[in-house]
């Protein structure tokens, strides 16, 4: 899969959080989580960021943010396993307005269990 990196001008004095939501906030579908990856792909250190997005049930942010991430841990799932006691207990604060985000969320556990197994 090839993946659009992101132009040094979305780089450019970048403060990791609220970028990242105006970045999730600013488009939708795969383009968008795909531009999210490239972030991710060119500054790893910014994935737990990207997670406390997801986990924060804003909507659409933490939707947009979930599928990065779902991307990202299709190619580093190692980095996921810590975080799978926080995201099992988050689910359930994400009722039928976040379905997508819980969704997202269900799929990147039962992967990460059957990569585990």
């Amino acid at each position: 899969m090839e993946v659009p990196i992101a132009n040094d001008r979305t780089m450019v004095n970048f403060q990791p959080i609220e970028e990242l939501k105006k970045i999730a906030s600013s488009g939708y579908g795969r383009q968008n989580a795909d531009r999210l990856l490239g972030i991710l792909l060119q500054k790893p250190e910014l994935f737990n960021d990207l997670v406390s997005i997801f986990l924060s049930n804003e909507e659409p942010v933490s939707r947009r943010a979930a599928w990065a991430v779902d991307l990202y841990a299709e190619i580093h799932p190692e980095l996921l396993i810590p975080l799978i006691e926080e995201i099992v207990s988050e689910l359930p604060r994400f009722g039928e307005e976040s379905a997508g985000v819980r969704n997202r969320g269900e799929k990147i556990l039962k992967r990460l269990y059957r990569d585990i197994e």
